[in-house]
């Protein structure tokens, strides 16, 4: 989707929408907030979210990680 092209209808009719501080983002503290980017297919209506790479050092920091399964 990050290429323009929809990864669900191959078609190139991907947007983007980036969250602001007052819209959906991930919480990693009390106050601190990571940014998401919403690309979203306008003909099918598939929509991937991303975390910005600005903000993955906080989340790694912050975030409880996700253990694998046996």
């Amino acid at each position: 989707m990050k290429n323009g092209i929809c990864t669900k209808c191959g078609l190139e009719a991907v947007f983007l929408r980036e969250s602001s501080r007052s819209g959906v983002g991930i919480a990693t503290s009390t106050f601190g907030q990571a940014m998401t980017e919403f690309y979203v297919c306008a003909n099918c209506g598939y929509v991937e979210i991303y975390a910005r790479i600005a903000d993955l050092p906080a989340i790694a920091q912050n975030l409880p990680r996700v253990q694998r399964k046996s």
